[in-house]
């Protein structure tokens, strides 16, 4: 992921109010020879849920799922 220059962006309302925010651009470079793009699509969608509800960090999660294969010494080396 590379993150670009901070920059204002306008929008309009339906009443014709036009409203600055502030905004970032992110690029993401993917091989699908490493992850299918599934993973890639499911992890940018909670990534979004995270960009639009941040506080939600601030709490612990509900569930941790502990993937076996974490801290396994590699038996191909």
């Amino acid at each position: 992921m590379a993150m670009g220059k901070k920059s204002t962006q306008y929008t309009s309302k339906r009443s014709g109010d036009v409203i600055p925010y502030r905004s970032i651009q992110l690029k993401f470079a993917m091989d699908e020879r490493i992850c299918d793009g599934f993973y890639y699509a499911s992890s940018l969608r909670m990534l979004n849920k995270i960009f639009q509800t941040p506080e939600q960090l601030l709490h612990p999660p509900e569930k941790v799922i502990v993937d076996e294969g974490v801290g396994r010494k590699r038996i191909d080396i």
